[in-house]
């Protein structure tokens, strides 16, 4: 209620300072209910944690600073990864589908084309305006650009004087346009029986773009951050093992989480303590009173 005073948050003895400034913040920056969050602080089984951790600290001050940063990647990597697995799925189903659609529409291009070289490419500009009086910008993705822009856009093509930009206007957009001729001396030899002005009918098509695009794809691999990657691993679904091995990633991987300030990003040493103190951050952020997460649990996940 309005008026009613504010009583400040009782945490107990062995909570850093540099903790309540987190935890006071996380609740103010979120304003909800972090159940996880409020374990790591305020369930009993933590006094052990800190004190495990303390054991591999040369100074006190080192100590409070590192405990901090441990609990902060506790409560970053005590998410769901059902999640992560699910859209890693979708992301490699989405990069299959896009491979098979582009190159449909690639073949389908071609066919409708009616006319291709030896290379499976369509043939020259005129010859494919020719055939079936396709829609320029179906091939030519100078005409395509240009029907997509409202404002003039300029084209590079060599001329017998040289390279020259030639500005286009959007009421120009039905003519043949390249967006950006390179007429190399392997192109000037196969097209040999073509003066340089029909070289400024040869652009880049839309196959040619799709074809890039295809090796874009094919060559893309999804993948989440590194501790993400880490817990799902394994095909078999196991919450505990993927909390532990994403917490014990995200504490001794070499790729730092951006969001922590400079002088704490120093990885964690893989300690006996450390793993001790990880079962236990186990044991608080699943909270499963039939599962007790063990020191041999740790190092069985981590190798798995």
């Amino acid at each position: 209620m309005i008026g009613e005073p504010v009583h400040p948050i009782k945490f107990p003895p062995y909570i850093t300072k540099e903790l309540r400034n987190y935890y006071e913040s996380c609740i103010e920056l979120f304003q909800e209910n972090n159940s996880i969050l409020k374990r790591l602080i305020f369930d009993s089984r933590m006094k052990e944690v800190f004190e495990f951790l303390a054991k591999d600290f040369d100074t006190e001050i080192k100590g409070r600073e590192r405990i901090a940063v441990f609990i902060r990647l506790a409560n970053t990597t005590a998410i769901n990864y059902a999640v992560i697995k699910v859209r890693k799925k979708s992301s490699l189903a989405v990069k299959e589908r896009i491979l098979s659609t582009s190159e449909e529409l690639i073949n389908l291009l071609q066919l409708a084309g009616g006319i291709g070289d030896d290379k499976g490419r369509l043939a020259n500009h005129r010859a494919r305006g020719d055939v079936q009086n396709l829609p320029h910008e179906l091939y030519d993705i100078g005409a395509l650009l240009n029907r997509c822009s409202i404002e003039p856009i300029s084209v590079l093509y060599d001329s017998k004087e040289g390279l020259k930009e030639l500005t286009v206007s959007p009421e120009d957009r039905d003519r043949r346009w390249s967006y950006k001729l390179d007429i190399s001396e392997d192109t000037r030899s196969d097209n040999a029986n073509l003066d340089i002005d029909d070289m400024f009918f040869l652009p880049i098509t839309v196959p040619d773009i799709l074809t890039e695009l295809r090796k874009i794809v094919t060559a893309w691999e999804p993948t989440f951050e590194s501790y993400q990657e880490a817990a799902i691993c394994s095909r078999q679904r196991n919450p505990t093992n993927e909390f532990v091995r994403g917490f014990a990633d995200i504490l001794t991987s070499e790729k730092r989480p951006y969001w922590l300030f400079s002088d704490q990003k120093k990885k964690f040493k893989m300690t006996k303590n450390l793993k001790k103190a990880i079962a236990i951050v186990a044991c608080v952020v699943l909270n499963d009173p039939d599962k007790v997460v063990t020191y041999a649990n740790v190092g069985e996940a981590i190798r798995d």
